[in-house]
This record gives structure tokens, C-alpha cells and sequence, in this order.
């Protein structure tokens, strides 16, 4: 079938129910007041025509919203019921019209005017089936929730078939419908002994739609996404319905056991009310139509939520008062229920709040599911957040909260330290990578700090509700995650100043050792060097002294060769002590001493200070820093550069531009030569470099080398000199 003969269809039995409803109302409105032996003999109590325009609106909506969906969606079996619960119910309308015209109106006229009148006392079986049961059953898509509901749905469309039949066949008086007087023209009395099974079947009704009730509930909690908002609809409409169909109830109940034979009319407000419950069947197709065709529009927790508190406690109200004046007066016998009433009236006001709270907690989780209201999200998390947990929880707690709270599958919290870097906290804590689909930001004071992000599962959207959750909890957020950001960024500090103690330590004690091998190498050079040559000058002395008397040309000779020995043996000491603190660097400072030893070892190497380093003295330390890094690098540049040439950079650094370093700035040196470079990457810092670099590490300054394959190297420092002195001499 296409989708215009669809249309047509539909459209057309909205049609049908027009004229039927028309014509009902016609014939409804002349009937009202007759009271013809005819009508009085058969107990006529046919309804206005209030009723029957509230009717008639009421249900108008089934087969309009069929003729909405059926075209649009015509592979949804839902539309088509619906269409067809419009064509039943017009064919309903018609045989009561006909009926009242032919019993009412004109007493024998019309052939077979008690026969519609058996047809209308049974055709609330169908009716009843399709709207409770397989409306139900079929929502959202047209199909069945499972393979397991297929056996449901055919049998209750079996038993409510069998029903209707014997319903419509029983023999005896026509208890239902407009006119329970009548005798049932298509009675069959060989049924008279199995009408008792009547009742059994029957059963199969409610169980059905109980059955199908539970389907709903079911198919609700476990839904996501679209499926999860179209459920919404369905459950609203149900659970208004389910409450005024609760409080007409008790009203009815309260009027049947509290009315007298003298005042048997019932008051003008349980009439009302009546045609309020009819209306409210409306809510029905209205809520089938948003959720099939515009499910995505609305956000309605809060309605289902509500719904279903009042529509449960009226239940337990009509339940326990029925209970207690029905029931319990019935087994006394008592006929005045006055006490009895009281006495339901102060249970009920007894286990009103204990009811309402447990009604409450059951209706949160069937909307929200496992997770809380909105409400209870944020008074927890202002709980939580007021009990000062440890700093370590408050991130994980924000991540669980914001999860939690508008039922994501996973959530994240970053922080933004000082310094560009952040701290990512991700709940559930063993998940990895994930792509967020909602990301607030969290301010303090007008400053971004952080944000808050969420996942949602697979086609579930987020609704309008929960990003407004999501922005109190970030509002709420912000002093919380500012505390969190501080301690971060102390936690920080402190590894940062473990480390760098940790780290100097080991400097200081490689220091200790590097020193205690140039003590053992000092000791070496001069055991080997000066001590051998004084003890061969003494031995040589010794052989003068007995010579000089002998031969004296001989002596002469021998100890002018002394002397040179001697000379070389000084010049011998003074290297060793140039490498040990050369007296030089203490008299004239770092730029003579680097120009001195350059010229004594040969290296192609030049001096370029600047005035603001010249102009001044530093503290020996630093000095001495400079003075000993400097020589290791020019040792390097001539073993492992061949000699090449290399400019020894000095200068000052100050804070404020002005070429004073005193109190302030920093003291840079580099050794930059034209070498062929290394890779410093792959390549492991010998001993001189580690020495250097604990030289450095003492005086909490920086050292840098940089260097490539053909490029040359570079060694550059930075020491702080806030020690320097403004008198021209190193301070001690």
C-alpha cells in the first residue's frame, strides 16, 4: 500500500468517526427526557449528551493520530491500530445510536434494535484488548518487545476473541451497556451451564494488560537514546491516566458507601470528574504521536515523575480505604461505616509521609534509573564538596558526580595548573581515550581553571535537563577545583624540589669522589714528577759535594745542570698548582687566567668578555666555576675536536638592563667551537662533562650542550650572580 491510499484509509475512517459521533449526538440529544414504557421497561441509562461529546473527543484522537502516523510511518503496525481502534470505535457509535433510536426513540421501528443493543453490551472486549493491551505492546516501533510477548499477544487476542463471542451469546439480561433490562436476543441456552468459565477467561484481560504494563516498565528502564525519550511519552500518558483514574475511584467508592437511598444522585463534582478520566484517555494517542514523530522536541521527567507520585499514592489511598470501610465492613456487618472511615482516614494520615518517600525513591529510580534526581545530585555534591575530603578525592568525586548525574558512560575533570600543564582526572578510572560529547567550562572569579566533560552512551543524547545539571555542577565546581588546582601546583613544587635535592645530593657526593681522584692524581703527579726530580737533585748534590775538592770543573758543571733541573722542577710545581686554583685567577680574575692557560696548552681558542663582565669581580665560587668548566671544554675541543678553533664567550645577564649584576641577573659563559659536533643523544657525557656538570648543579645554575654531526659544539652556563661584590676582588 502506498502512502496516499494510506492516507485515504486512514483519513477515512476519521471521517467515519465524525459522522458517527454526529449522529450519536443527534440521536442522544432527541432521546434525553423520553421515558417511554418502552425505555423504562428496558432500564435505559444511556448518557448525555455531555457524555457523549466528552466521548467523542476524547477518542476522536486515536484515529486522527493513526491517520497522522500510518501514512508517514506505514511499516508501524501502531499507526494502523490506532486507525483501527477509530473505525471500531465508530462502528460503536453507530449500533448505539441505532440501538437508542429503535428502543428509545421509536419502540419497534427499527429491526434488530436489540440486537445492536447485545453487540454494545460486549464491545468493550476489543475495545479494552487493543487499547491496553497491544497499543502497549506494539509502542514505539510496531513491533513486539521479544520473541517471548508473541505467545501473550496471542493469547489474550485468542481469550478476548472467545470472550466477546460468549459475551455477545450469553443467555439472560444484557447487564452491560444502555440497556441491562434487555433480554439477549442471541442468547444461546446450552451456554448457561459453562458461563461460569466466563469468568475465568475474562481474567485474561486485566492479566493482559498487566502483562503489557509490565512490558512498558521494563522496556523503560532498559532503553537509551531515542527509544529512552519515546518511552517517556507513553509512560506520562500512563501514569496520568492511572492517577485520575485512581481519584475517581476513591471518590466513587466514598459516594457508593456513603450515600442513602433518599439522595441516590451523584454530586456534580464526581461527574465532572468522571468525564475528566474520559479526557484523559486523550493523553494517549497524543503522547504515541509526539514519541513516533517528534519524540526529540520535549523534556518531560519531571512530568512523569510527578505523575507517577500522585497517580501511586492514590492508589494506596483507594486501596486502604476500600480495604478498611468496604472490606472490613462487610466481614463486621456494620452498617454505620463512620467509624470505620475514621479509622482509614487516620491510617492513611499515619502512612501518608512514609508512603509519599518510598513512592518518591520508586518513581526517581524508574525515571532516572540508577542514577538521582537533579535535586540529589547537587545537594550531594554540596555535601561532599562541605566535608572537605582530601584533596586527592575532590577531582574523582567531581568526574563520578557529573557521570552519575545525567547517567554518562563516562566523564572527565581537567584542571589547569600554573605553567601551561593540567591535571586529568577520568571516571571510571580504567578507561582510556574517549571522545566527549558535552565540555563545561569551570571558572573562578571570572578565570577559567578547568572543565568538566561527559560521554554519553551510543545514541543517547543529552537532554536539555542535564546540561543545566552540568552547569550548576560546574558553577558549583569552581572554588572546589581552585583549592585542587593550589594543591596541585604545591604537589608540584615539592616533587620539583625533591628532585632537585635529590639530584644535588648525588652532585655533591660525585663532587666529593671526583675530588678525592684529583687529590690521588696530584698525589700521583707529584710522587712521579717533582718528588722523583728533588730526590735526584739530593742525590746529585751528595756526588758535587764529594767532587768539589777532587774537580772542581766537574762540580762546576754539575751543578749548573742543578740548577736547570731545579728551575724545572719549580716550573714543574707551579703547573700543578695552576691546576688546583692557579694564583692568577685570584690576582686578576677569570678572563687572564682562561688567557694564560690558552697560550700555555696551544689551543686556537680566543677570550671575548664583555664590559659588564670585566668591570667587575664575582664570588670565587662563581669564578672558579666558570674558570674550571671553561678549561674542560677546551680540553675537549683538543682531543676530540682536533684543536679546532673555539671562542670562550663571558657576559651578565641583569634583570633590569643596566649592565650591574650585583644582586641580580646572571653570570653566561660558552665555549662554542668550529669542531666536527657529535650527537648528543646517542652520546654518554664522559667524566669531565659530569664534572662540569656538578660544578654547575652546586651553584643551582644551568648548563647546555648542544651540538650535531658537522655542526660543532657548544657548552653554555648560566650561574646566578646575586653574590657578586662591588670592591673588584672575589669574595671568600
Amino acid at each position: 500500500m502506498n502512502a496516499r491510499t494510506a492516507s485515504k484509509l486512514a483519513w477515512g475512517t476519521v471521517a467515519l468517526y465524525l459522522i458517527a459521533g454526529i449522529a450519536s449526538a443527534i440521536v442522544a440529544f432527541a432521546a434525553q427526557g423520553r421515558t417511554s414504557d418502552a425505555a423504562v421497561a428496558a432500564g435505559w441509562n444511556g448518557s448525555t449528551p455531555v457524555s457523549n461529546l466528552v466521548i467523542g473527543i476524547a477518542f476522536l484522537l486515536f484515529p486522527v493520530v493513526g491517520a497522522i502516523v500510518a501514512p508517514r510511518r506505514p511499516e508501524n503496525w501502531l499507526g494502523w491500530v490506532l486507525v483501527l481502534i477509530g473505525l471500531y470505535l465508530a462502528f460503536g457509535q453507530l449500533v448505539g445510536t441505532y440501538e437508542v433510536a429503535g428502543i428509545v426513540l421509536v419502540p419497534g421501528a427499527l429491526p434488530g434494535a436489540r440486537v445492536a443493543a447485545a453487540f454494545d453490551s460486549a464491545s468493550w472486549v476489543p475495545m479494552i484488548v487493543l487499547m491496553g493491551v497491544y497499543v502497549l505492546l506494539l509502542f514505539p516501533d510496531g513491533h513486539l518487545p521479544g520473541p517471548r510477548w508473541r505467545p501473550v499477544a496471542w493469547i489474550v487476542g485468542i481469550g478476548s476473541t472467545i470472550v466477546f463471542v460468549i459475551t455477545l451469546i450469553a443467555p439472560g439480561k444484557l447487564t452491560g451497556g444502555q440497556f441491562p433490562e434487555v433480554v439477549n436476543p442471541l442468547g444461546v441456552r446450552a451456554l448457561k451451564p459453562v458461563l461460569g468459565w466466563l469468568l475465568i477467561l475474562i481474567m485474561l484481560v486485566p492479566a493482559g494488560i498487566i502483562a503489557a504494563a509490565i512490558s512498558v516498565i521494563g522496556r523503560f528502564r532498559r532503553s537509551r537514546g531515542a527509544e529512552r525519550l519515546q518511552m517517556k511519552w507513553l509512560v506520562t500518558a500512563g501514569a496520568i491516566i492511572a492517577a485520575v483514574y485512581a481519584v475517581t475511584i476513591v471518590w466513587s467508592v466514598l459516594y457508593g458507601v456513603l450515600t442513602t437511598a433518599a439522595d441516590p444522585s451523584p454530586p456534580a463534582g464526581l461527574s465532572i470528574l468522571q468525564n475528566v478520566t474520559i479526557l484523559s484517555f486523550a493523553l494517549l494517542p497524543v503522547a504515541i504521536g509526539f514519541a513516533v514523530l517528534r519524540y526529540k522536541l520535549y523534556e518531560i521527567d519531571t512530568i512523569i515523575n510527578k505523575a507517577l507520585v500522585y497517580g501511586l499514592l492514590a492508589t494506596f489511598i483507594t486501596a486502604v480505604y476500600v480495604a478498611i470501610v468496604v472490606g472490613l465492613g462487610q466481614l463486621l456487618g456494620s452498617k454505620d461505616n463512620t467509624p470505620l472511615s475514621i479509622a482509614a482516614t487516620g491510617i492513611i494520615a499515619v502512612a501518608f509521609q512514609p508512603i509519599r518517600e518510598r513512592v518518591r525513591r520508586f518513581a526517581n529510580r524508574l525515571v532516572y534509573g540508577k542514577r538521582a534526581t537533579p535535586y540529589e545530585v547537587m545537594a550531594d555534591f554540596s555535601r561532599r564538596m562541605a566535608e572537605m575530603p582530601s584533596l586527592a578525592d575532590v577531582l574523582p568525586t567531581m568526574a563520578a558526580t557529573a557521570a552519575r548525574g545525567v547517567g554518562a558512560e563516562h566523564s572527565r575533570v581537567r584542571v589547569m595548573l600554573p605553567g601551561g600543564a593540567e591535571r586529568v582526572t577520568i571516571w571510571p578510572s580504567d578507561t582510556g581515550e574517549h571522545t566527549f560529547d558535552r565540555v563545561v567550562d569551570v571558572t573562578h572569579e571570572g578565570e577559567r581553571i578547568g572543565d568538566i566533560a561527559i560521554a554519553k552512551p551510543a545514541g543517547e543524547p543529552l537532554t536539555p535537563g542535564e546540561d543545566v545539571l552540568l552547569a550548576d555542577l560546574a558553577a558549583q565546581a569552581g572554588l572546589a577545583m581552585h583549592n585542587a588546582r593550589l594543591a596541585s601546583s604545591l604537589e608540584i613544587q615539592l616533587a620539583e624540589l625533591d628532585e632537585r635535592s635529590r639530584l644535588l645530593e648525588i652532585s655533591r657526593q660525585r663532587l666529593v669522589t671526583a675530588r678525592d681522584a684529583q687529590r690521588r692524581g696530584l698525589e700521583r703527579d707529584i710522587r712521579e714528577g717533582p718528588q722523583r726530580q728533588l730526590l735526584a737533585i739530593g742525590q746529585q748534590l751528595a756526588a758535587v759535594s764529594a767532587a768539589v775538592t777532587t774537580d772542581q770543573v766537574t762540580a762546576a758543571r754539575a751543578l749548573d745542570q742543578l740548577g736547570i733541573d731545579a728551575t724545572t722542577t719549580l716550573e714543574g710545581l707551579r703547573d700543578l698548582a695552576r691546576g688546583i686554583f692557579p694564583p692568577l685567577l685570584a690576582d686578576q680574575g677569570v678572563v687572564a687566567a682562561l688567557d694564560a692557560h690558552i697560550r700555555k696548552v696551544g689551543a686556537r681558542a680566543t677570550v671575548e668578555a664583555t664590559t659588564a663582565f670585566t668591570a667587575q669581580r664575582f664570588d670565587v665560587d662563581v669564578e672558579a666555576c666558570i674558570y674550571f668548566c671553561c678549561l674542560q671544554a677546551i680540553q675537549n675541543v683538543l682531543r676530540h675536536a682536533g684543536n679546532a678553533a673555539a671562542v670562550v664567550s663571558l657576559d651578565v645577564e641583569t634583570d633590569g638592563g643596566n649592565g650591574n649584576a650585583q644582586g641580580a641577573g646572571k653570570v653566561r659563559f660558552e665555549v662554542l667551537d668550529q669542531g666536527p659536533g657529535f650527537d648528543v643523544a646517542s652520546t654518554p657525557p664522559g667524566m669531565g662533562m659530569q664534572i662540569m656538570q656538578d660544578r654547575v648543579d652546586a651553584l643551582a645554575g644551568e648548563l647546555t650542550v648542544t651540538s650535531g654531526p658537522g655542526h660543532g659544539t657548544s657548552v653554555q652556563g648560566r650561574l646566578p650572580a646575586a653574590t657578586a661584590s662591588r670592591d673588584g676582588g672575589p669574595q671568600r
